[in-house]
């Protein structure tokens, strides 16, 4: 049940401006909010892993982050208090990209002492079991660990869950208490690759055509891996340097000495300088067969592209081992299924308020329909949710983007130069949008949104 998919982390946070509350926790509450509601389902939908597990001897999980579940043996039971028998079909999400939490629709700020701080993550999860058609609880004197496996390495973060019917958050576990049962890492990155024999990707030679126009030169290629075993090696033009074919006097001149080595720049090409006195001509090209010396060298390719493929497949899996090892792992557990949090707030020196008023403009793309508006800061793995853009708080010691999620998975960012020039600009609330050419999908980055 192992797999491993590494994110990149922003976190996202809330400003609510609304329907406060007050519970008798005084401390650890929020603002009461809507439903959980994913603007984003096609992420939301996407995130959700599944896992069966017997109900009677309960099991470990492992999921795609690297995170491990430890159910204990006789831990659910049905809404009416019985006893669950057979297998029971955990459902677990994690939310660690900016994206990620915006898909999720989990509200992330909390009410201290009657005023609303915006939280910032060091990894959110949300977990159910069902059996059937039943919708399952752990049992009283159950408890589910959770080895929250995330790179935020701090010890100044929470532990929060999050109370769907009431809205709210409430504090599990204060920050010194959550150090207590975090393990930082203590194994190196990627280990074992430095010492394996690097294979490299092979050379694919062409074939000769009559549409390719070939030459013969005059190089030693014994020393040359992919080229050595060959006989009746032609040449032709790679596109870089001189255009031998061009070159008038290129065929017609004796040349001295030739040399040969690997392009950088041109795949499967070579880079050749051909000296003769003071005459020198420097060009790029590829080796090309015909015949049987074709069908060697593509049995020869082919062989080794599927070693070089397994190569690159072992160490993407070294290196994804190595990374969710080398995270810091947060020893939780829950009585409860969920959705939970390990969130530090903001600090209240660097917490501002923007102007009132802002008013978008979406450039060429013309006027967008905004479904929500959130404030990401990607150094400190944060994001807003904003309920009102008359005013709504962001962070004076970071780069603040502004996010507007669009119908069809479409976004628009205004990056922090124009948000520092809304700000600046106390008569003008225009703030400019870029609608992002790329839409969101499961894989969605939030650096690939900045790319335009």
């Amino acid at each position: 049940m192992k797999s491993k998919q590494l994110l990149s982390i922003i976190l996202v946070m809330a400003f609510l401006s609304c329907n406060q509350i007050t519970s008798n926790e005084g401390a650890s509450t929020i603002s009461k909010l809507p439903i959980i509601n994913s603007v984003v389902p096609i992420i939301q939908q996407a995130l959700v892993q599944l896992f069966t597990v017997n109900a009677k001897k309960g099991g470990t999980i492992e999921t795609k982050e690297g995170t491990r579940i430890k159910v204990p043996e006789n831990c659910f039971v049905k809404k009416d208090g019985s006893a669950v028998e057979g297998d029971v079909t955990i459902s677990f999400s994690q939310y660690d990209s900016p994206i990620e939490i915006i898909a999720s629709g989990i509200p992330m700020a909390i009410t201290i002492a009657g005023e609303s701080k915006c939280f910032e993550s060091a990894g959110m999860f949300k977990i159910n079991g069902q059996a059937g058609k039943d919708t399952l609880m752990i049992a009283k004197d159950k408890q589910i660990g959770v080895e929250l496996n995330t790179p935020f390495k701090d010890s100044d973060y929470s532990f929060y869950e999050f109370d769907e019917t009431k809205g709210e958050w409430k504090t599990l576990l204060e920050a010194a208490e959550l150090s207590k049962i975090t393990v930082q890492p203590t194994t190196s990155p990627a280990p074992g690759i430095a010492s394996s024999k690097t294979i490299e990707k092979p050379l694919k030679i062409e074939s000769c055509s009559p549409n390719t126009p070939v030459f013969e030169l005059n190089v030693t290629t014994e020393n040359i891996e992919g080229l050595n075993g060959f006989d009746n090696i032609m040449w032709t033009y790679a596109g870089q340097g001189t255009d031998v074919f061009k070159e008038k006097d290129f065929f017609k001149t004796s040349w001295q000495s030739t040399t040969i080595q690997p392009s950088a720049s041109v795949e499967n090409a070579f880079d050749i300088k051909c000296v003769s006195g003071t005459k020198e001509v420097k060009s790029t090209v590829k080796p090309v067969l015909f015949g049987s010396q074709l069908k060697k060298a593509k049995r020869e390719y082919d062989r080794l592209l599927a070693e070089y493929n397994k190569q690159q497949e072992e160490r993407k899996k070294i290196i994804q081992n190595a990374e969710a090892e080398s995270n810091v792992k947060r020893m939780l557990a829950v009585s409860n299924f969920g959705v939970f949090n390990c969130d530090r707030v903001w600090p209240q020196e660097v917490t501002k308020f923007s102007k009132k008023g802002m008013k978008p403009n979406f450039g060429p793309a013309g006027k967008k329909d905004v479904i929500r508006y959130y404030v990401v800061n990607p150094s400190i793995n944060s994001s807003i949710y904003l309920y009102t853009t008359d005013e709504f708080k962001y962070r004076s010691d970071c780069e603040n983007y502004l996010l507007a999620v669009l119908p069809e998975n479409e976004i628009a960012v205004c990056n922090p130069q124009n948000f520092k020039s809304y700000l600046d600009n106390k008569n003008d609330n225009e703030i400019n949008f870029t609608v992002s050419s790329k839409k969101i999908t499961p894989n969605t980055q939030f650096t690939d949104l900045l790319l335009q």
